[in-house]
């Protein structure tokens, strides 16, 4: 299964768990890139891949913000900022450990989109987890 190879060549053991699931895949969702052919159709999808995530995560993010008073949306707005810091740096401190053996360029960039779809899916999900009604039997949202 090429999600499988492109999950080996990115070494995405180092990105926990929820990355491991075959190249970005969450359960059985169906490869996105299965039909790239070759390194660079494969960077290029990923990485479309990722801008699309990033943009589900912006839209989760505005949804919640329109629904906070003026000072926890700003409080939203200040920890979205540094989830991005923090994902950047955990980004270039992966790819830091993982270019060790001189892996070529197109092949971290595939594995950084990768890595990047998956962190931004994680992130919406939470973000999304936010807008609904705290459950009854839910002291304390994490």
């Amino acid at each position: 299964m090429r999600t499988v190879r492109v999950a080996a060549v990115c070494g995405l053991v180092a990105l926990g768990p929820s990355a491991q699931r075959a190249g970005a895949q969450v359960g059985d969702e169906p490869d996105p890139c299965a039909d790239a052919v070759g390194p660079i159709d494969q960077g290029a999808c990923w990485t479309q891949e990722a801008d699309t995530a990033d943009t589900q995560m912006r839209e989760a993010l505005d949804a919640l913000v329109a629904k906070l008073p003026a000072k926890g949306a700003a409080e939203a707005r200040k920890a979205q900022k540094a989830w991005l810091e923090y994902r950047e740096a955990h980004l270039a401190m992966l790819y830091a450990v993982e270019n060790a053996d001189g892996r070529h360029p197109i092949d971290r960039l595939t594995c950084a989109a990768i890595a990047r779809r998956q962190l931004a899916l994680a992130r919406t999900r939470e973000l999304q987890r936010l807008l609904r009604p705290a459950a009854a039997d839910e002291a304390c949202r994490l």
